[in-house]
């Protein structure tokens, strides 16, 4: 999974979908809220509320067969970092 930092980037991280993809990984991102197509405000999004836009987009996983929940990573940038530790502590299961 790959998450935005702390500026106003949207889900289209430039080269790093394809670096990803080409290198055998799925990848799944999303506009962090308030960018792209999501509402919101990115300006005031705290680790708390990253760490739960990335709980709710593995949540989305589950049931497809193509992903080992056992091999999921998850990389991001400045502020990414925070949703990072904070989802890593509450994910048990993606269900």
């Amino acid at each position: 999974m790959l998450l935005e930092g702390s500026d106003d980037s949207t889900r289209d991280m430039g080269f790093l979908i394809p670096y990803f993809v080409g290198h055998g990984m799925a990848v799944l991102t999303f506009d962090q809220r308030g960018t792209g197509l999501s509402t919101g405000n990115w300006r005031f999004i705290g680790p708390a509320a990253k760490a739960n836009d990335v709980i709710a987009a593995l949540r989305s996983l589950a049931g497809d067969r193509a992903i080992d929940f056992n091999r999921v990573g998850v990389w991001g940038p400045s502020k990414a970092a925070g949703g990072r530790r904070s989802s890593r502590s509450n994910i048990r299961s993606p269900s």
